[in-house]
């Protein structure tokens, strides 16, 4: 009996350590500003990306675009393409997030491809509500904001179809057909839904 507690107490101590270090859930995307869509093509042939302190000054790092956060399944980018998150912009310049670890640099815009705010990228596409959200996050609303009357709860990983964007707010439509508005981002610019190609 004694072996057998100290069988024990050995095991739940390997689990204990175990599961301490085990790696604590990925967070939701940081939204930025929009994402610069980077240039085309297949993605052994993306170029390497300069990244500055500021713009023009301070070389921190270079990156190969396929190295950069994969945003897939929050936003997808479609065949060949691939986006990076947008913190800023100055003069041609764009901050974005390069790793991981959401460290930031900034990337001369010419070089690197198109920006999209997310007021262009998002309206005409579908989306889906992410499962695991305060329970606010799923009310449909009348109007944007948290006051408004609400109109529906909508189930998680339900399907919307994007229309417009005011501040944190997007307006849907359902697939049943009801329209109103959602939060599309939360209080720390952290995405709130999942969005598909067009």
């Amino acid at each position: 009996m004694i072996m057998l507690r100290g069988v024990l107490t050995v095991l739940l101590t390997v689990l204990t350590i175990s599961t301490s270090f085990a790696a604590p859930p990925k967070a939701r995307p940081l939204t930025g500003i929009g994402v610069l869509q980077l240039k085309e093509g297949k993605p052994e042939t993306f170029s390497s990306l300069l990244l500055c302190r500021e713009p023009k000054l301070g070389r921190i790092a270079e990156v190969r675009a396929e190295k950069l956060p994969v945003l897939s399944p929050y936003v997808v980018a479609g065949e060949g393409r691939r986006f990076a998150i947008v913190t800023a912009k100055r003069l041609g310049w764009y901050r974005i997030i390069y790793d991981d670890g959401e460290r930031e640099g900034w990337v001369e815009g010419r070089h690197a491809g198109i920006f999209l705010r997310w007021a262009e990228l998002l309206p005409g596409r579908e989306a889906t509500l992410l499962p695991g959200l305060r329970k606010e996050f799923y009310q449909l609303r009348r109007e944007p904001s948290l006051t408004s009357d609400p109109l529906e709860l909508l189930g998680r990983e339900h399907g919307v179809y994007c229309i417009e964007l005011d501040g944190a707010w997007l307006k849907i439509l359902t697939k049943g057909g009801k329209a109103g508005w959602l939060r599309w981002r939360d209080e720390n610019s952290r995405l709130l839904i999942a969005v598909n190609k067009r």
